[in-house]
C-alpha cells in the first residue's frame, strides 16, 4: 500500500526511475515458476513457507536503511521480497484445493479470493487511519510486516496436514 511513498519520499526515486524498477520487481514472477518447478518434490505448504520467509527478509531488509541504501540494494531486496510473494500467490490455490472436499473446492478458492481482498482492505485502513493519527515511519511498518510474514512462515512450518500430497511417485 506504501511501497511508491516509501520509494519517493525515502529513496528519492521519481516516477521516470520508477519504471526502471518494474522489470526487477516483476522478473521474480517468472522465476517464481522456475523456483516451483524446482521446488516440486517439496509439499506446497512448505513452498509456501519458503515464499512467507524470503518475503519476510525482503520486506525487513527495506525496512533497514543501512541494508537497502542505494537504487543496487533497493532493487535486489524488492526482487527478494517478491519472488517470495509471487511463489506464495502460486501455492495459495493448490493449498486451497488439496485442503477443501472436492464439492467444495470452488467455494473454498471463492472464499480464500474474498479473504485476500478483504484483508488487502483492512490494511489500507490500518495504514491509513494509523499514518493520520499515530505514525508515519516506513521502517516501523515494513519491519512489523516482516514480522508477520516471519510468524506466517514458522506457522506453515508446523502444519502437519495429511491433506497434502508429497509427489514422490509423480513422474
Amino acid at each position: 500500500v506504501v511501497f511508491n511513498n516509501y520509494l519517493e519520499e525515502v529513496h528519492g526515486i521519481s516516477g521516470g526511475q520508477r519504471s526502471f524498477l518494474e522489470l526487477p520487481r516483476e522478473l521474480p514472477g517468472i522465476l517464481s515458476l522456475l523456483a516451483i518447478s524446482i521446488l516440486f518434490f517439496i509439499r506446497e505448504i512448505h513452498i509456501a513457507a519458503l515464499g512467507m520467509l524470503l518475503l519476510a527478509v525482503g520486506i525487513a531488509a527495506l525496512g533497514v536503511p543501512a541494508l537497502s541504501s542505494g537504487f543496487g540494494g533497493v532493487i535486489v531486496w524488492i526482487m527478494v521480497g517478491s519472488l517470495g510473494m509471487h511463489i506464495l500467490m502460486v501455492v495459495v490455490d493448490a493449498m486451497v484445493l488439496h485442503t477443501a472436499v472436492p464439492e467444495n473446492r470452488s467455494l473454498r478458492l471463492g472464499q480464500m479470493r474474498g479473504f485476500i481482498t478483504a484483508a488487502g482492505l483492512c490494511g489500507a485502513l490500518v495504514v491509513s487511519v494509523s499514518w493520520k493519527f499515530i505514525n508515519k515511519d516506513f521502517n516501523f511498518y515494513f519491519l512489523t510486516v516482516a514480522g508477520v510474514c516471519l510468524i506466517s512462515g514458522l506457522l506453515f512450518l508446523l502444519i502437519r496436514s495429511t491433506h497434502f500430497p508429497t509427489h514422490r511417485n509423480w513422474r
